[in-house]
């Protein structure tokens, strides 16, 4: 079944990077896909910054009060999901904040949002680069590389 009327959704994704990790959200295989990772966030709605849509997504999805720092970049995707083309332009920046800074390296929290129990958490740059972990959006572990490498 193909979209009635395709159209471009506007993102804005966070990058919180520590310790040499990315937080990011998990989503487990399924029939016909495997597992993934993809950088924080959700949809710009109407009248809404990009920075605006950050703080709001990482609320509804996290709890979490954040605070948006540099845009590092605009990225865009177009891929096929569940079947469907889907397209989307990115904006993604610096996220931080008291709940990130305090999240430990190694606990999973579900996404609050999710219909499909996706759990977020802290992820090795290194081992995603190297085990060709599909992280998306595409060129966002290339961004994520480079805050390491500020913090380091």
């Amino acid at each position: 079944m193909s979209l009635p009327d395709p159209r471009i959704r506007a993102v804005a994704l966070g990058l919180a990077v520590r310790s040499g990790h990315v937080l990011a959200e998990s989503y487990a295989a399924s029939p016909g896909r495997a597992a993934f990772l993809r950088a924080l966030g959700g949809g710009i709605d109407f009248g809404e910054t990009g920075a605006e849509a950050l703080r709001r997504e990482f609320r509804e999805e996290l709890g979490l009060e954040v605070v948006v720092g540099e845009r590092l970049g605009v990225i865009e995707n177009i891929f096929s999901y569940a079947g469907e083309p889907a397209h989307e332009v990115a904006q993604v920046f610096v996220v931080a904040g008291e709940g990130i800074d305090d999240w430990p390296l190694d606990e999973r929290r579900p996404v609050l949002d999710s219909t499909q129990g996706t759990t977020a958490g802290w992820h090795r740059i290194d081992e995603l680069a190297t085990n060709a972990t599909d992280f998306f959006p595409p060129g966002i572990l290339d961004l994520a590389v480079g805050l390491s490498r500020l913090e380091g």
